[in-house]
């Protein structure tokens, strides 16, 4: 049900990362070692996952997460010229921030998407997240979904489920439409982590057709 006083026809903008079009498929092991990155000083680690960040459960209500963890920062975020209510949290040296997409924070609600940064962040086994895309397909080589929308290019790699990789390259010959996740270059930086709550992976999604195959 649609509450009045608030504005749902923003959450397109925010969920655009979740597009289900312009998504390739790419098996192969990376060969060519990657190129390194340096990093500042590495805090204490943080375990980062589609369930959680560190200690803070992703999929809890506004109310929740002021009184578990009321050392949050209130400001306001924007994709593209629309703003959206944002709470930002910090973990060690990791920065999470949680969008809203109603022009009013409600407190019985969840954040519609977290966006991760920062350093010292642990995905699955253990691993540290590298700072390119090339070391992190070295370490996560599995199948993986490429997509490219008004916020640049973005990655989800089946090992790593229910985070979406945004990146940064410089822009190629290719067309972006044509890319596949062979083509994204290894030195491709990642700036930041996308995690959806409320997105489900529905059977028959792209990404559910690609991920079923299983890893090769």
């Amino acid at each position: 049900m649609v509450r009045p006083n608030y504005t749902l026809s923003l959450l397109p903008l925010l969920l655009l990362a979740c597009r289900a079009e312009r998504r390739t498929t790419d098996t192969r092991t990376p060969t060519t070692p990657p190129t390194r990155v340096a990093h500042g000083p590495i805090a204490t680690p943080v375990s980062v996952t589609e369930h959680h960040v560190g200690p803070i459960p992703l999929d809890s209500s506004f109310s929740y997460l002021a009184a578990h963890f009321p050392g949050f920062h209130a400001d306001t975020g924007y994709v593209e010229e629309t703003s959206f209510p944002t709470w930002t949290f910090t973990v060690s040296g990791v920065t999470a921030t949680a969008w809203h997409t109603y022009r009013v924070t409600d407190s019985t609600q969840g954040p519609d998407m977290w966006t991760v940064t920062g350093s010292g962040i642990l995905l699955a086994d253990s691993v540290a997240m590298p700072p390119t895309w090339g070391e992190l397909r070295a370490r996560f080589p599995g199948r993986a979904t490429l997509a490219f929308d008004d916020l640049g290019y973005h990655v989800e790699v089946c090992a790593l489920p229910g985070l979406t990789f945004f990146l940064d390259f410089p822009d190629g010959k290719e067309d972006p439409d044509t890319m596949s996740v062979a083509s994204v270059p290894r030195s491709a930086l990642i700036l930041q982590i996308g995690i959806y709550p409320r997105r489900p992976y529905l059977p028959g999604s792209p990404r559910d057709q690609t991920c079923s195959q299983g890893a090769t």
